[in-house]
């Protein structure tokens, strides 16, 4: 059990770190579908090689396995490359954390699709990550209400209303939020 901790843990500091020297090369002119390749060549290279180093190579019996593993590969290259080109268009610091939401979403499919439950503590831990979003966007840049809003609130609501709504306000406006 403890190496299972160590391989999340590892993994979510490799994926912190990754979000970070993407958005540097990028930085240095780099073309965000080269990214995206080497990117998603080197992560393929590391699992697979650690997956062999710890289990041996597969015993791949199904006959439907080829088509599981393309479905994989065409939909994760789509999100990588998206994801990679929002970090061209802006700050990790906002696109970061919409990544985030991926537990937030996958969970219920699991529920649906697998059957599978996760605990109580599983629930909390999901559902923090809204809020905590939520609280990393109040710390951006004051956006202008929109102006049919302004006119239609009264002059005191304006500022706490637009303070509130702000971190949405932000990401409507974000390039590279919007992807």
């Amino acid at each position: 059990m403890v190496g299972l901790y160590a391989f999340v843990l590892a993994g979510t500091l490799f994926h912190a770190a990754s979000n970070v020297w993407q958005k540097q090369l990028l930085n240095q002119g780099a073309h965000p579908r080269y990214v995206t390749v080497v990117w998603m060549a080197g992560a393929s290279l590391i699992g697979f090689t650690g997956s062999f180093l710890l289990h041996g190579i597969p015993q791949i019996t199904s006959g439907t396995w080829y088509l599981l593993f393309l479905t994989a590969a065409i939909l994760n290259t789509f999100i990588m490359h998206f994801d990679v080109k929002s970090r061209k268009l802006e700050d990790v610091s906002v696109v970061a954390p919409i990544s985030s939401i991926a537990p937030l979403v996958s969970v219920p499919i699991a529920i649906v699709l697998l059957g599978e439950w996760t605990t109580f503590w599983g629930f909390l831990g999901i559902l923090a990550v809204v809020p905590g979003l939520y609280l990393i966007g109040l710390s951006g840049k004051v956006m202008p209400l929109p102006a049919g809003l302004e006119r239609a609130l009264p002059e005191s609501w304006s500022k706490p209303v637009g303070r509130w709504i702000g971190p949405w306000l932000r990401l409507a406006a974000s390039r590279g939020g919007r992807g």
